[in-house]
C-alpha cells in the first residue's frame, strides 16, 4: 500500500533540507504546477512562507504551506489561494479573478491574495520588454543603487535570501511603494516563483516548493 504523508510533514522534511542546502524553486517546481501564461482548471502550486529581518539573522520557514490553483466559477476563471491543515496561519480561502489575454493575465481584487496583496499593478505581463537590470541589496531589489519600486520590468540574474536562491528570471514590484511598504515578485512565463514583502525591515514572503 502506497504511504501519502501530510503536506506539513512534507514541508518540515524541506525546512531541515533548507539548513544546509538552500531552495530553489526553479529546480523544485513540478511540470505540472500554475503556468501564469495559460492558466488552467486543475493546475496547482505550493508556497513555503518565510520570515526575516532584511539582514537575515533571524531567517526562518513559518510552518505555513500555501496552496494556489485554478479553478472555475460560471465560466470565469480564479486563483484560489489556501493554507493547508497543520499550517500556522489561520487565514480565510481567498479567490482572485484571472483573465487570459495575449502577452499578459489580468489580475483583479488582489487584496485578499496572499500572494498578490501588494501588487499595485492590475497585470503580470510576460512579453513586455526588460527596462531594467537588477540588484540585490540585503531584502530589496535595485536599479543602479535606487530603489525598485516603478512600472519597469527587470532582469534578476541571482536573488539569494536566507534558505532561498532563485536565479534568472523577471522581477516586478509593488507600484507604487504604500503605507511604508515595499515588495516585488519573482516570475517568468511558466511560474510564479516568490512573492516578497517587506516593511520596516521586516520581511514576509513565500516560495514556490515542489512538494
Amino acid at each position: 500500500m502506497k504511504t501519502i504523508l501530510p503536506l506539513t510533514v512534507l514541508t518540515f522534511t524541506l525546512l531541515g533540507c533548507a539548513d544546509s542546502e538552500k531552495i530553489n524553486p526553479t529546480q523544485l517546481l513540478p511540470a505540472t504546477g500554475i503556468n501564469l501564461s495559460n492558466p488552467e482548471v486543475g493546475q496547482a502550486i505550493h508556497y513555503l512562507r518565510y520570515e526575516s529581518n532584511c539582514n537575515e539573522n533571524d531567517f526562518k520557514f513559518s510552518g505555513d504551506t500555501l496552496t494556489a490553483e485554478i479553478i472555475e466559477d460560471k465560466g470565469l476563471l480564479y486563483l484560489k489561494e489556501y493554507f493547508t491543515s497543520g499550517s500556522v496561519t489561520d487565514a480565510d480561502t481567498s479567490f482572485t479573478q484571472l483573465e487570459k489575454h495575449d502577452g499578459y493575465i489580468l489580475v483583479k481584487e488582489r487584496l485578499q491574495s496572499p500572494l498578490l496583496y501588494f501588487y499595485g499593478n492590475d497585470s503580470l505581463f510576460f512579453n513586455k520588454p526588460i527596462t531594467a537590470d537588477l540588484q540585490q541589496s540585503q531584502c530589496r531589489l535595485e536599479i543602479n543603487t535606487e530603489p525598485f519600486v516603478g512600472e519597469e520590468i527587470g532582469q534578476l540574474d541571482r536573488f539569494e535570501f536566507g534558505g532561498i536562491l532563485i536565479e534568472d528570471k523577471l522581477g516586478v514590484s509593488c507600484i507604487p511603494m504604500i503605507f511604508e511598504l515595499d515588495g516585488f515578485l519573482v516570475y517568468d512565463s511558466e511560474s510564479l516563483y516568490l512573492s516578497h514583502t517587506i516593511s520596516e525591515d521586516r520581511v514576509n514572503g513565500f516560495v514556490a516548493v515542489d512538494l
